[in-house]
C-alpha cells in the first residue's frame, strides 16, 4: 500500500511540473539573435557601476536567472531598475539592506 501511495505522489508531482512547463511554453516569447543596444532589455549584457565597483550582468527571463552566472531576472529589483535605461542613465532600487543606486556604463 505504501508503494502505491508513493507512485501516486510521484505521478502528481510529475503532472504538476508538466502543467508548469506548459504554462511557460504558452507564455514564451522567441527572442531574435539581434537586439537593440541603445536601451537595456531582456537579452542585454549590461555593465553597471555601483559605488566604485563595476559588474557585468545579462538580463534574462525569470526562468533563466542564475545570479552566480551573472544572469539577472528582468523581474528582479536590479532587472526592473535597469530595463529601458540607456548608457549613462542612473537607476536605484530597494533591497532588504536599503536603497542601492548605480549607473549604466555599457549595453551590449
Amino acid at each position: 500500500m505504501a508503494a502505491n501511495v508513493s507512485i501516486i505522489l510521484i505521478a502528481a508531482s510529475v503532472e504538476e511540473r508538466v502543467m508548469v512547463l506548459e504554462e511557460i511554453i504558452k507564455n514564451a516569447v522567441i527572442m531574435t539573435a539581434k537586439h537593440k543596444t541603445d536601451a537595456v532589455g531582456v537579452g542585454s549584457v549590461v555593465t553597471v557601476k555601483r559605488g566604485k565597483e563595476e559588474k557585468i550582468f545579462t538580463i534574462v527571463g525569470s526562468e533563466e536567472a542564475d545570479v552566480a552566472a551573472g544572469k539577472i531576472s528582468n523581474k528582479s529589483p536590479l532587472g526592473e531598475a535597469t530595463i529601458g535605461k540607456k548608457k549613462g542613465d542612473k537607476f536605484s532600487y530597494t533591497t532588504p539592506g536599503g536603497e542601492v543606486s548605480g549607473e549604466i556604463i555599457e549595453i551590449k
